[in-house]
């Protein structure tokens, strides 16, 4: 298993950062023959924050179109579910982004940022959900 995360916050212009994660990915994709990708899908209440993860999304979703490469957008309550890191409503955030840490280091024996561990999770969902 390879791992890690990337700051784009260097950026100051939010339209220049998803261009620099789009090519990214890209990199990655051509890194590692990436045949799959998974993407938690959006949801936020604020609607700024919603609209920005729009953006992104739909980038890196045609980005995805365009090389071919197979991807599922997944809602983040899926996965938390079928490992157990929510209980529905009544999980508050910090403790889902506690439990998704625990549950990498527990399974995997590593321990890494909240970010990190929630798509490893998410990976580990794909592989063993079917």
């Amino acid at each position: 298993m390879n791992y890690g995360d990337e700051s784009f916050q260097k950026y100051k212009d939010y339209d220049d950062a998803i261009f620099h994660i789009k090519i990214f990915m890209i990199e990655l994709i051509k890194q590692y023959d990436v045949e799959f990708v998974t993407i938690e899908d959006i949801y936020s209440m604020n609607k700024q924050v919603y609209g920005k993860l729009a953006k992104l999304q739909g980038v890196l979703i045609n980005c995805l179109l365009e090389l071919e490469i197979d991807f599922k957008v997944i809602p983040a309550v899926t996965w938390k579910s079928y490992l157990k890191i929510s209980k529905g409503s009544k999980t508050k955030r910090k403790e889902e982004k506690k439990a998704s840490v625990q549950f990498v280091k527990d399974k995997f024996g590593v321990e890494v940022s909240n970010n990190t561990s929630d798509a490893i999770c998410m990976g580990y969902y794909i592989l063993n959900s079917k």
